[in-house]
């Protein structure tokens, strides 16, 4: 029986989805209603197609394999057509880029698996092949959206400010790509700089100025004995550790994709210009007052920047600081609970820009005061900041360039 589509190279199943009988004929896999999938399968040999669903086979193999167990092969590419559709099973290429060394691939390949559930989010749609139809029929969960409401179209990757490759291995082939300096200082510093090394991203530069004090080493991933080191060179001995091959070394020659901007000892205005001189996106990551603040993020463009916040602020206080808060001894107060759910968004923040997306906090910051706790603040430019300018006169890009059926669990 011919086949509707192309056969998938090395079909994929996303690793790691718990699979549950939930009874003689009927097999759920996942348990979130935004992905899970429930197949009723009348002969109960066809679960074992999945099993060779590894990524070392070619849908051929797979088929000719399942038939030696005893699964029809209609049955079996029924089966393979309708977790395709539902985005549960991707040619193996499209999961991990084929060139990653074998050590990144196990590192990332949770990071690959939760990459494809996001895109496999969206409703399940029928199948239009003969046999799928025949032996599985698609039906959506009652609940068409992910428990904390939205449109899941929108949830995978539907805000892609480019046209990209959306899959889970072109994401981590441009995080590869990318090069991220976090400058300044602050305890924020080192674990975003070892988180984003984690997710994939290749180049990590900590050109993070003074010594680590003691302080600072809780929530983060530096040690004891770190205490005195040069936060620059123990930052980066941090980042190799937790993924080797992550280059540390500074950026030359052209821009960073993005700069996390951590706390400085110049004028806002000065730090908003020089990055507005480079056209260089940055993301403003401070601890202030035992809260963590995220944002904004200032796109190449730079509108709105920092400036600008600088300028709303004295607008609403005419005695707002103009220049830097002059550096205290002892660690910024925020409590570790506080420090990891900032380095989680702040990191997610991230690579929405890097993967090609979005962030939330262009044109706005999130101020997180304690896990579950956040406060978002939007900013229009200023009008009497030079960003405005500089964002209109722009015209050129970026230069920055990821009988069976089936129902969703409920």
């Amino acid at each position: 029986m011919a086949m509707s589509r192309t056969p998938l190279l090395r079909p994929t199943l996303i690793p790691g989805l718990p699979r549950y009988w939930r009874g003689p004929d009927e097999l759920q896999l996942g348990l979130d209603p935004a992905h899970a999938v429930v197949l009723r399968l009348p002969d109960p040999r066809t679960a074992k197609v999945l099993d060779l669903l590894d990524g070392d086979r070619s849908e051929r193999a797979v088929l000719i394999r399942a038939a030696e167990l005893g699964v029809p092969p209609d049955e079996s590419r029924a089966l393979l057509d309708l977790l395709h559709q539902a985005g549960l099973v991707l040619p193996a290429a499209r999961l991990l880029p084929a060139t990653m060394p074998a050590v990144s691939r196990a590192r990332l390949s949770g990071e690959a698996a939760a990459l494809a559930l996001t895109a496999a989010a969206a409703p399940v749609r029928r199948t239009g092949d003969r046999a799928a139809s025949a032996f599985f029929t698609s039906e959506s969960s009652k609940d068409s959206t992910s428990e904390g409401g939205g449109d899941r179209a929108s949830e995978s990757g539907g805000d892609r400010a480019d046209g990209g490759d959306l899959s889970p291995a072109g994401i981590l082939q441009r995080r590869q790509r990318a090069k991220v300096v976090l400058s300044g200082r602050g305890r924020l510093g080192a674990p975003i700089a070892v988180a984003l090394a984690e997710a994939g991203v290749g180049h990590v530069y900590p050109d993070l100025v003074g010594s680590v004090g003691a302080g600072e080493v809780a929530g983060g991933p530096l040690g004891a004995g770190d205490a005195g080191s040069p936060r620059r060179s123990a930052v980066a001995t941090a980042v190799m550790r937790a993924a080797p091959g992550t280059k540390v070394h500074g950026v030359r020659r052209s821009p960073a994709t993005v700069v996390v901007q951590l706390a400085h000892d110049e004028p806002v205005a000065v730090v908003a210009a020089a990055h507005a001189a480079r056209r260089q996106p940055h993301l403003a990551v401070t601890v202030r007052d035992g809260a963590a603040v995220i944002g904004p993020f200032v796109p190449a463009g730079g509108a709105p920047c920092l400036h600008c916040v600088d300028l709303h602020r004295r607008d609403r206080d005419a005695g707002w600081p103009s220049g830097p808060a002059t550096a205290v001894p002892g660690a910024e107060p925020c409590a570790v609970a506080t420090l990891l759910a900032a380095t989680a968004y702040a990191t997610a923040e991230i690579l929405a820009h890097l993967d090609g997306r979005v962030p939330e906090t262009l044109g706005a910051a999130v101020q997180i005061s304690s896990p579950g706790r956040l406060r978002r603040r939007t900013w229009p430019p200023h009008p009497d900041c030079d960003c405005r300018r500089r964002a209109r006169s722009f015209t050129g890009p970026s230069p920055h360039k990821p009988n069976s059926t089936m129902r969703r669990a409920e």
